[in-house]
């Protein structure tokens, strides 16, 4: 493996019960301390891309093998890499009447046994937590419900929860996809300016292309489950945003 790879999909495949095929036979390689943005219309794939780096969607077929852990293919090794994988969801997937605390303290479970996650983590994991919400600008609202924050507040906690796993991966799906233009921008300066000062890699989904030509390192255009365009935000032309948004308005996506 690659050296720079910290996750490789070789002809990554993803075939639903209903028959769709999701993603066909993708191959591609994610780097160290890149800032890469997956871009596409609605059903291109993107989400199941994503679901599938950390198999919460098994690939029908092909494989992912993870830097120094080898192929996801056996339990102790897919624990372990969700470990070390953040996720960022679309619709914060965040506990409304818990404090925003509360849930920046899920993100560290993963580094306790089942019983003794049932008692208050330790005073470790606690300092974590608030050192991550500090990071995100949000220590003020540490014991503030979830359900009384605003939407950017939410994603801001939702981030702040994935860098409480001290992750060397971040997944993150569409994360503004319910945010106006103001909220987006913070949304996205905030996770890649944390994602290079601490070396996280990071993969985000999203069909908008001043995001996506803006805040990216590498863009990689999804089609219809197949992967058109990968490179750097200087490369991508107009006839490439054709294809990869078919009978889709530009005007709606740019």
């Amino acid at each position: 493996m690659d050296k720079s790879a910290i996750v490789r999909l070789e002809k990554v495949g993803v075939t639903y019960q209903n028959k769709l095929v999701a993603l066909e036979s993708v191959s591609l390689q994610l780097n160290r301390g890149e800032f890469a943005v997956v871009l596409g219309a609605s059903g291109a794939g993107k989400s199941t891309l994503l679901r599938t780096i950390n198999h919460l969607t098994p690939p029908t077929h092909g494989r992912v093998i993870v830097d120094q852990l080898g192929e996801l293919s056996k339990s102790p090794i897919l624990r372990l890499h969700r470990k070390r994988t953040g996720m960022i969801f679309q619709q914060y997937q965040l506990i409304e009447r818990c404090s925003a605390l509360e849930n920046v303290l899920m993100g560290r479970l993963a580094y306790h046994s089942f019983w003794r996650s049932l008692a208050p983590l330790p005073q470790l994991d606690q300092k974590i937590a608030l050192q991550c919400l500090e990071r995100v600008n949000l220590i003020d609202k540490a014991l503030t419900l979830v359900k009384n924050l605003s939407g950017g507040q939410k994603q801001r906690v939702g981030i702040a929860r994935a860098l409480a796993q001290q992750p060397q991966l971040m997944l993150a799906d569409e994360p503004i996809a319910s945010l106006d233009p103001a909220s987006s921008h913070q949304i996205l300066s905030l996770l890649r300016e944390i994602c290079k000062t601490d070396g996280i890699s990071a993969l985000l989904s999203l069909h908008q292309v001043d995001f996506a030509k803006e805040y990216s390192d590498r863009i990689i255009g999804l089609a219809h489950g197949r992967v058109i365009f990968d490179g750097p935000p200087s490369r991508l032309e107009t006839h490439h945003l054709e294809e990869i948004y078919t009978g889709q308005s530009l005007a709606a996506v740019i």
